[in-house]
């Protein structure tokens, strides 16, 4: 799945049917005000997420905009589905199957892009992956879940050069 880069973003219910954003660290920071205001303009967005936390479910979201710039450049704020995790079994869903990418267009709900193993066997190997992340650009990197279920992030060769230049002028 393409690693995103931006701020994660889930949804806490409230008791008086409130539904809030939340980065990973507050309510209020610019992030979690970014992701409200986009929440709070999407309709299609706010019946998804309700109907997810109803049933029991934590949609994760990436919030991605040319206003929470990172490394890589976005043309529009959006949030985009990271992952759905099982509130009781903490398991994370897979969203591969074509019943859910059709509830989740249905609903214009965006998500990261993910890479079939038949449509992508070249990235399917520890090996093939490392090669590609010397030479690729304009990619953050992947989240890649193993066979044994565990994810890592891999990030390219060139994101890294990219956001160390960037890293060192901010603190300047």
């Amino acid at each position: 799945q393409d690693k995103l880069d931006g701020s994660v973003i889930s949804f806490i219910p409230f008791p008086d049917g409130k539904i809030l954003a939340k980065s990973k660290m507050s309510f209020d920071n610019d992030q979690a005000q970014m992701a409200q205001e986009y929440f709070d303009k999407n309709e299609a967005l706010q019946k998804f997420v309700s109907n997810a936390l109803q049933d029991g479910y934590m949609p994760i979201f990436e919030l991605v905009s040319p206003k929470n710039q990172i490394v890589l450049q976005y043309q529009e704020t959006e949030l985009r589905l990271l992952q759905i995790r099982n509130n009781r079994t903490g398991k994370y869903l897979p969203y591969t199957y074509d019943k859910t990418l059709e509830v989740l267009k249905e609903n214009g709900v965006k998500y990261a892009n993910f890479f079939d193993k038949e449509e992508f066997p070249e990235l399917y190997t520890v090996e093939s992956l490392n090669e590609l992340a010397k030479t690729i650009e304009g990619v953050e990197g992947w989240v890649v879940q193993l066979t044994n279920g565990l994810k890592v992030k891999k990030k390219t060769a060139w994101y890294n050069r990219l956001h160390g230049s960037i890293s060192e002028i901010r603190e300047d």
